[in-house]
């Protein structure tokens, strides 16, 4: 695979330029199941033997190809599943969740938004599935096929996620839910304005 989407050549450069501290990212663009897709670029890989995970995969690739995302550019998929696809088109049509998917009740909507955060004087990258803003709150959306029965064991992560978007948005509600493939929604984390 390529790193950072770019070609072979400047793969080695780029490679060589990054911050020491980074230097585990600069891999071989022939080192398997070790490429980094560049934001635009998903494609629904099958790096995994693990069938459930790669439902995941496709099911965050058809949202963030097919879901308004009025803060970065357009994807494009090579192949989801019929199954996949009719789960992220179950979870668009929740009623309950039509506010985080209609542009026209949100300010701007960012599909895997990586952020760049610390814990513990660790350098680390975080990608919230989707960060909706509207007037006076912010929320961080993560789509979890597994079910939301489980949110305890989601709660930390969403913690985290929601801890790194106050810092950008200080005078905002921050909120932070998951969503399951069954349209479920389940907020975990709420904070003040």
């Amino acid at each position: 695979g390529n790193v950072m989407g770019s070609s072979a050549n400047s793969n080695t450069a780029a490679a060589t330029k990054l911050p020491e501290m980074f230097s585990d990212w600069a891999v071989a663009a022939d080192t398997p199941h070790s490429s980094i897709i560049s934001i635009g670029k998903r494609n629904a890989p099958r790096l995994v033997d693990d069938p459930k995970r790669e439902l995941g995969i496709e099911i965050h690739a058809w949202l963030e190809a097919h879901v308004s995302n009025s803060g970065n550019r357009k994807v494009a998929i090579a192949h989801v599943s019929p199954e996949a696809a009719a789960i992220a088109k179950k979870i668009l049509g929740a009623e309950a969740l039509q506010r985080f998917f209609d542009p026209a009740q949100y300010v701007v909507a960012f599909n895997e938004l990586e952020m760049i955060t610390t814990l513990d004087h660790q350098i680390q990258i975080q990608r919230v599935d989707r960060l909706v803003e509207f007037e006076n709150e912010v929320w961080v959306l993560d789509y979890k096929t597994g079910g939301v029965n489980d949110a305890k064991l989601y709660r930390e992560q969403i913690e985290n996620y929601c801890h790194a978007v106050a810092a950008l948005y200080p005078a905002k509600i921050i909120g932070g839910a998951i969503i399951d493939a069954e349209g479920q929604f389940r907020v975990l984390y709420k904070s003040g304005g």
